[in-house]
């Protein structure tokens, strides 16, 4: 396949969460986020920021978040700032976004 230069302003990634559930045991989630693109001058000033400024910079939306009662969680600013209050969600979206900038390819 051939290398298209021009790509698109963001794309989505797929976060998985792994948090403690009430019975004491790990459980796995997932929600999909939409991350902003980068050049390299921006990963560098990205580079000397926090997780949670790096969040606020790159993140674009999300879907499959939802609440109690199986609704969708709008992306705004307050619901941003209540999931990234989540310590193992903020870990996976750090660790999503970085990991998504150099995809290192495994062997099967």
């Amino acid at each position: 396949m051939a290398f298209k230069i021009a790509k698109s302003e963001t794309y989505q990634r797929q976060i998985d969460v792994v948090t403690v559930g009430e019975s004491g045991k790990h459980e796995k989630e997932n929600f999909k986020v939409t991350f902003r693109r980068c050049t390299n001058e921006q990963l560098e000033e990205l580079r000397k920021k926090t997780g949670r400024e790096v969040l606020q910079e790159v993140i674009a939306g999300w879907t499959g978040i939802t609440d109690d009662d199986g609704a969708a969680v709008a992306f705004d600013e307050e619901n941003f700032e209540a999931l990234i209050q989540i310590p193992a969600v903020s870990y996976a979206l750090v660790k999503g976004f970085w990991d998504s900038i150099v995809v290192a390819q495994e062997k099967n």
